[in-house]
């Protein structure tokens, strides 16, 4: 827990922001963990900015599964330029989940 706390007092909003915008932290879990520690109230308040893509990818799921749903149930009136635009965004998105993690995860080891 030291090295955890000494990581977050020297380079906090660095590590903060990377860990907010990792998907599969639970927020209010994070929020009571990151208490704790010797976070720097500015640092915290700028890495608050971190949950905003997480929001964005709630609204673009939701837009998708729309999508996904009406192109299955054959409701989906679009050219195929839009439907392959959907599956683009689908693998963009989970490519970059995969990468903030593991960009997470290796700046968490150092």
């Amino acid at each position: 827990m030291r090295g955890i706390d000494l990581a977050i007092k020297t380079d906090g909003l660095k590590i903060v922001l990377l860990l907010r915008t990792c998907p599969l932290i639970p927020f209010m879990l994070f929020n009571y963990f990151l208490g704790i520690t010797s976070i720097k109230l500015k640092d915290y308040l700028i890495s608050m900015s971190g949950i905003i893509p997480e929001f964005m990818m709630c609204i673009y799921i939701g837009i998708t599964l729309e999508n996904i749903e009406a192109i299955w149930n054959g409701d989906y009136e679009r050219n195929p330029l839009e439907i392959y635009s959907i599956i683009f965004g689908c693998v963009s998105f989970v490519s970059m989940v995969i990468y903030i993690t593991h960009l997470t995860k290796k700046t968490l080891n150092n």
